[in-house]
């Protein structure tokens, strides 16, 4: 649990962004605009697990001087892909009928983290050299 705090001391937009996903996922929705807009359910969930990716790369890439690949990659996109499917897994269990988890969505998670850690991975990496002037 102490390596949990410090953690969210260390990269408090990454962990904030985190609890409101969290939350959204959590909490139960009724009738919204964007329930008459086709598929947007999904577009919702690639751009929230899209943002939380994106915030992570720049924290990280923030914090430290030098790019640790493989760190970045499990932060930045196999750690979102993970907790979208349980995301998924708590709406269909844990909701009480209120929310339903969906493959698709937890497809539309995978999709927004990947779009980001592609984008921003690389980007990280060029900015990281460019700092240190190399």
């Amino acid at each position: 649990m102490r390596k949990f705090f410090q953690i969210a001391k260390l990269y408090p937009f990454s962990s904030f962004i985190t609890a409101a996903i969290w939350v959204i996922c959590l909490i139960p929705i009724g009738e919204t605009p964007i329930s008459h807009i086709s598929l947007g359910d999904k577009w919702t969930h690639a751009l929230m697990f899209m943002i939380l990716s994106a915030v992570i790369i720049a924290e990280y890439s923030y914090r430290h001087k030098t790019m640790e690949w493989k760190k970045i990659a499990i932060a930045a996109l196999v750690l979102p892909i993970a907790m979208g499917a349980m995301t998924e897994l708590a709406q269909a269990y844990l909701t009480f009928g209120h929310r339903s988890g969906e493959m698709l969505d937890w497809i539309a998670d995978s999709i927004g983290s990947a779009i980001s850690s592609f984008i921003g991975i690389p980007l990280a990496g060029c900015l990281s050299r460019w700092r240190k002037g190399t």
